[in-house]
């Protein structure tokens, strides 16, 4: 039996507080982890360890960068026993790539000043310490393709990233094709009856001109276009044993000739017929080429009073004719009057003893539709008979 003090009587702690507690573990992502803890008793106070319960702080730990630590947490409440757990954490390296990307230069031409590379899996603003160079750059000279010559380097672990480095190609290319320049001039004109291709020249003696309008089948003749077409193109290519095939293209559009029909003023006298045949002059075919064309009076059988009626000769026909745009430019036709005997005028007078009346003429035009003026002195006129 244990004795105890007279009037000392312990109470034993109760074991019912239990504690919970989680860490983390996973790979840098630049946020802060935090260590999770529970106790089952309200308000129980917790408390972490990072030197094996040496020094304790109730401020919950956290990891952001790369490491591992381990703590002890504690959970204490009044009349209960103790409750302890361990959590670690731990974050580890992110993985970075550093990936050289494939260069090249021309044979006899120095290597490029930089070699560059592709980085990822850093996070933003973050950066990684690398160098790139070409091996073998003094055996490697002649043209061809170097597998896994471009070769990043650098340290594997940096800070927060595991970093693991991956090579490239250099490739060694033929003396470029700029420098064998083959010039193509095209042609862009009107429809002249001729044939027209583009000209072509390449910079380097003993090249051969090939010539393709669809840049797939060759000839060493150039293509030609006499008709009227919307451009066209012209594909060269200049071969020389000794570079690289150079390239180049021109067109050749040849534009509708402009044509002009222009009616021929007419006309004819009041009461007679049109003439049976309207002419137009033609001008801006080539040769012996042709319009199609027809020449008219729409206003017959309406506009047939005395007069000039501007445009009233019209020529019509198709405005795209082959390898023309042909326009058409109407002209006059002249109604003139008919001589005055075909309109006798009949004048009655008047001849009376004074009866105190008005008396005056009566007169009538032998034309339907004319218009009768009356005058005393031959030049001042008016509708109104005197009377």
């Amino acid at each position: 039996a244990t004795l105890f003090p007279e009037g000392v009587c312990p109470i034993p702690a109760s074991d019912a507080l239990s504690l919970a507690a989680n860490g983390y573990e996973g790979e840098y992502d630049g946020v802060a982890h935090y260590a999770e803890a529970h106790a089952t008793i309200d308000g129980a106070a917790i408390e972490f360890s990072a030197d094996d319960g040496a020094t304790w702080t109730s401020t919950i730990p956290s990891i952001t960068n790369v490491g591992e630590q381990a703590y002890q947490v504690r959970a204490t409440a009044e009349g209960y026993a103790d409750a302890t757990a361990s959590l670690t954490l731990k974050v580890g390296p992110k993985p970075v790539k550093v990936e050289a990307q494939n260069a090249s230069k021309v044979f006899g031409q120095p290597d490029p000043e930089t070699f560059a590379a592709d980085v990822s899996g850093t996070l933003p603003g973050d950066t990684v310490a690398y160098r790139i160079e070409r091996v073998d750059a003094d055996v490697n000279v002649n043209v061809g393709t170097y597998p896994g010559t471009i070769r990043p380097s650098g340290e594997a672990l940096q800070g927060n990233y595991r970093v693991s480095y991956h090579n490239a190609d250099f490739a060694i290319t033929p003396a470029p094709a700029d420098q064998n320049v083959v010039s193509a001039t095209g042609y862009h004109g009107e429809y002249d009856g001729a044939p027209h291709t583009i000209g072509a020249q390449a910079t380097q003696p003993g090249s051969e001109l090939w010539y393709s309008t669809d840049n797939q089948t060759w000839s060493k003749e150039a293509p030609t276009w006499t008709d009227a077409t919307e451009a066209q193109t012209v594909f060269v290519k200049a071969t020389n044993p000794n570079f690289a095939d150079a390239f180049a293209e021109a067109t050749v559009a040849i534009d509708r000739k402009a044509v002009t029909v222009t009616a021929s003023e007419s006309g004819k006298v009041f009461g007679q017929r049109d003439p049976e045949v309207f002419e137009a002059m033609v001008s801006g075919t080539v040769g012996n080429d042709t319009v199609d064309y027809t020449v008219s009076r729409p206003g017959v059988g309406i506009d047939e009073d005395a007069g000039v009626y501007n445009g009233a000769i019209v020529p019509a026909g198709q405005a795209i004719q082959g390898n023309y745009a042909v326009t058409y430019v109407p002209a006059a036709f002249a109604i003139t009057k008919a001589a005055a005997g075909l309109n006798a005028v009949n004048v009655v007078g008047y001849e009376g003893f004074y009866d105190a009346a008005a008396h005056t003429v009566s007169a009538e035009a032998a034309q339907p539709g004319s218009t009768l003026e009356y005058s005393l002195d031959g030049e001042t006129w008016r509708a109104e008979p005197y009377a």
